[in-house]
């Protein structure tokens, strides 16, 4: 059985290496899938509203916002997009006034009209942290594709 195992993991290993995924995504390819696969448009990232991982003027910051309802559709599970409804209705039975720009997009945020992702980087070649602000398992799950595994961690 222990043999079987082995040469399971080292086939599984082996289809790995040939289909020549990255262990992580460079900025620009991060950059072109957000734009190209969210239709995300990149903000000023000193518009974020985010406290900084690394406070230093050297670290590249990309914010991206997607509001495009296609894209947003996709993205919620079925659970989430419940929750996003009682969000909403919540919101309306509270008769809530939003007084400002920021109030206004977390109230987007919270009702499911926008996704924030706010990309860090130290080297201005990969990922070094993020913030995504809204709920979607689906672009969390691409963000941590997007940070990859350094290659000292892949192994059998």
């Amino acid at each position: 059985m222990e043999r079987y195992i082995q040469d399971f993991m080292q086939k599984l290993y082996n289809n790995y290496i040939k289909t020549s995924v990255p262990n992580n995504y460079t900025l620009s390819e991060i950059d072109r899938i957000m734009k190209d696969k969210y239709r995300a448009f990149e903000e000023d990232s000193e518009k974020a509203d985010v406290e900084w991982y690394v406070e230093d003027t050297y670290v590249v910051r990309k914010y991206y916002v997607i509001h495009d309802p296609k894209v947003l559709e996709e993205l919620f599970t079925t659970e989430e997009k419940i929750d996003l409804y009682t969000s909403i209705q919540n919101g309306k039975q509270e008769n809530v006034v939003l007084e400002n720009d920021s109030e206004r997009m977390w109230n987007h945020i919270e009702e499911g009209r926008r996704i924030n992702v706010i990309i860090e980087s130290i080297d201005n070649k990969k990922i070094s942290n993020y913030t995504i602000q809204g709920t979607s398992e689906k672009l969390w799950n691409d963000i941590v594709l997007f940070e990859g595994i350094d290659d000292d961690k892949c192994y059998l």
